[in-house]
């Protein structure tokens, strides 16, 4: 019996794992290349380098580092500084908050039992990126901070895409 709930355990937080939120960016480090770090420090081992012009996935940590994949459907390989990777200039869209409510909440992952990382009020302004889930779009908007960082992500629902 407690085999079978641990096994169930694991099995739902792969599932979970699985489908956390990415957002395309591009690798825009001057050096040529960027190192992807076994963890979220420049004192953690490189664990590949991956170069400049690159098309990488991220997910926002809580802090200046993303997980990052090389492909849409997942794979995370390590972590890379925010500072190594851009958007394009013609992807984000402009946002504006919706929610009936008066605010929504931004979350860490694209579900909403991941930790609400901010609240942002309705008519607040935003750029944002539709979001990859299991390397389809999804209904989930990637925001952006006033710098172009990810920090985390909306339901569809609670904003209106205002332009692009």
């Amino acid at each position: 019996m407690k085999r079978s709930i641990i096994l169930c355990v694991a099995l739902l937080m792969a599932v979970a794992m699985m489908a956390q939120g990415r957002c395309q960016m591009t690798v825009t480090d001057k050096d040529g290349y960027s190192n992807i770090r076994k963890g979220m420090t420049t004192k953690s081992s490189v664990v590949r380098k991956v170069a400049t012009g690159t098309d990488v996935y991220v997910t926002p940590t809580g802090t200046n580092w993303y997980r990052i994949s090389l492909s849409p459907n997942g794979g995370y390989i390590g972590y890379i500084h925010n500072s190594c990777v851009n958007i394009p200039n013609d992807i984000p869209t402009l946002y504006k908050v919706t929610d009936k409510d008066g605010y929504t909440n931004v979350r860490q992952q694209a579900t909403t039992k991941s930790a609400i990382v901010k609240k942002m009020m309705k008519g607040e302004e935003f750029e944002g990126l539709v979001a990859l889930v299991n390397g389809e779009f999804s209904r989930w908007v990637g925001v952006l901070d006033a710098n172009r960082h990810l920090v985390g992500f909306v339901y569809e629902t609670n904003v209106l895409a205002i332009a692009q």
